[in-house]
This record gives structure tokens, sequence and C-alpha cells, in this order.
């Protein structure tokens, strides 16, 4: 079983996401602050990560960086902020170039429903089947 880990600063988002990925055969923990998805992203194996760009402590992308210092899994940024990817957000320039077009970094914009949340989960991690 193919195992996603969700970080959002709204419980009511990642309670979302949970019961949307679990309901498709994922395993998914979910976080509400960067300190809690750290300790899960550590104890489990992540196969995809979920990132919320807005957040009190650590925004999105400060995660991303903190995570790309290690081989790391397919990343999903969740936003309702569109201008999160705007060609003046210099961070979003660079996943373009890097993390988008190798296939290991999408974007979901809020709100969103469970078939647009599974079709991007599919596109980067394939279905919940753990591979062999």
């Amino acid at each position: 079983m193919k195992r996603i880990l969700a970080l959002d600063d709204e419980q009511s988002i990642v309670e979302f996401i949970k019961k949307a990925l679990d309901n498709k055969g994922y395993e998914t923990f979910i976080a509400t602050e960067a300190g809690t998805f750290f300790r899960l992203f550590r104890e489990q194996e992540i196969d995809l990560v979920l990132l919320d760009i807005c957040m009190p402590d650590k925004n999105g992308f400060e995660v991303f960086k903190e995570l790309r210092r290690n081989k790391h899994p397919p990343v999903l940024f969740v936003t309702a902020d569109l201008s999160s990817f705007s060609v003046e957000s210099k961070m979003a320039m660079e996943l373009w170039q890097n993390e988008f077009t190798e296939g290991t970094a999408d974007v979901i914009y809020k709100p969103f429903d469970v078939a647009t949340l599974h079709e991007k989960v599919l596109s980067l991690i394939g279905g919940a089947e753990a591979v062999s």
C-alpha cells in the first residue's frame, strides 16, 4: 500500500484529504504543523507528500527545501493562492524548471474535489497498490 503524508494548517482540509485518499486505498498520514510533519516523515516510508503553501510556522516552499536536502518523494503542492506559482515567485520558477518538468511535483488549487485530487495523485505515484 502506498503511503501519503499531507501537511495543511486547516484540520478540515487534511481530514478531507485523508478520507478521500484512504477511500482510494492509500494509507494517508496528516499533519497541521511542520514539526509533526517531519516526525511522521522520518517514521514512515512516504511515497508522496502534499504540502500547503501558506502555513503559519513554515510555508510549503520552506518545508520542500528541507525535503530536498535528501532524496525525497514526489510532492503535490496544495494552495488557494494562485500567485504562489506565478512567474514572480523565484521558488516556483525553480520548481517548474526542475521538479515539474521531471514529473516529481505538481500543484492543485483549493477548492478541489476528490476526482481531481485522485487524478493528481495517480499522475505522480500511480494507484494505491505497493510496487513489487
